[in-house]
C-alpha cells in the first residue's frame, strides 16, 4: 500500500513541478521582454486584449472548462486506484 501511495505522490509531484516550469518560463520570458519600451507597449495592448477576449471564450466555454478541471482534479486526488472492485446491481 505505502509503494502505490509513494508512486502516487511521485506523479503528483512530477505534474506540479512541469506546472511550475512552464509558468515560470512564460513568466521570465514575458519580462525579458518588457525591458524593450515599444515591445511594453504592444504587451499592454495585447494584456487588455487578451483580458475582454479571456472573459468572451471563458462565458462561452464554461461547461467545457468545468469538465477539464474536473478531469484534473480527478487525475490528481485519484478516488479510484488500481484493485478498487465496482459492483453493480441490477
Amino acid at each position: 500500500m505505502k509503494a502505490i501511495l509513494a508512486t502516487e505522490m511521485q506523479t503528483q509531484l512530477q505534474i506540479l513541478k512541469k506546472i511550475v516550469t512552464v509558468f515560470v518560463v512564460i513568466l521570465a520570458f514575458a519580462v525579458m521582454l518588457m525591458t524593450f519600451d515599444k515591445v511594453r507597449q504592444l504587451g499592454a495592448t495585447i494584456l487588455a486584449s487578451a483580458g475582454i477576449i479571456g472573459i468572451v471564450l471563458g462565458l462561452a466555454a464554461q461547461r467545457m472548462i468545468a469538465t477539464l478541471l474536473a478531469g484534473f482534479e480527478i487525475a490528481i486526488t485519484q478516488p479510484i486506484r488500481t484493485g478498487t472492485r465496482r459492483e453493480s446491481f441490477r
